[in-house]
C-alpha cells in the first residue's frame, strides 16, 4: 500500500456513514453509473465510500444494485442514441433553420454485439493455433523479413 492510504482525506466531504449522505451518493450513482462522478455530486471522498462498503454489508449491497440501475442507465442511453437519435440544430446565417436526427451506427454496432454475441461477434482466425508461441515469433519474424 502507499504511504497516502491512511491519510485522512483533506477538503470539506460530507461523512458517507450518516444516511441522508449514503441516500444522495447512491441516488446520483443510479442516475449515471459512475462513481467518481456521483461520489463529486454528493460530495463524498471516493476513498472513504469504499472503505465503508467493505465494512458495511448492507451499504455494500445498495452500492453494487445502485451501480447496476446506473449502468442499465447508460445501456438504455445509447439505445436511445442509435435508435432514436438525437436532434442537430441546422444553422443558417447564424440562426437556427431547422433540425435534423443523428443516429449513432457505432452505438448500434455495440448494442447488437451485446445482444447477439455469436452472430456479431468479431471473427479473427488464428492460421497458427496449432503453433507455440516460439514458432509463431520466428514465423512473424520471417514474414516481416520478406517485405
Amino acid at each position: 500500500m502507499d504511504g497516502n492510504a491512511h491519510r485522512p482525506p483533506t477538503g470539506n466531504f460530507v461523512d458517507i456513514e450518516r444516511p441522508e449522505n449514503q441516500d444522495n451518493f447512491l441516488t446520483a450513482l443510479t442516475q449515471s453509473g459512475n462513481v467518481t462522478k456521483s461520489a463529486k455530486l454528493a460530495n463524498v471522498h471516493r476513498g472513504r465510500l469504499y472503505e465503508f462498503a467493505d465494512r458495511d454489508e448492507e451499504f455494500r449491497a445498495r452500492f453494487e444494485a445502485a451501480r447496476q440501475l446506473g449502468h442499465l442507465a447508460m445501456e438504455d442511453e445509447a439505445r436511445s442514441r442509435a435508435i432514436d437519435g438525437n436532434e442537430i440544430p441546422i444553422w443558417k446565417d447564424g440562426k437556427v433553420v431547422g433540425y435534423r436526427t443523428e443516429k449513432s451506427d457505432l452505438l448500434m454496432i455495440f448494442l447488437l454485439k451485446g445482444a447477439f454475441p455469436e452472430k456479431y461477434k468479431d471473427r479473427v482466425e488464428n492460421q497458427n493455433r496449432d503453433m507455440d508461441l516460439a514458432e509463431r515469433l520466428k514465423a512473424s519474424r520471417l514474414r516481416n523479413n520478406e517485405r
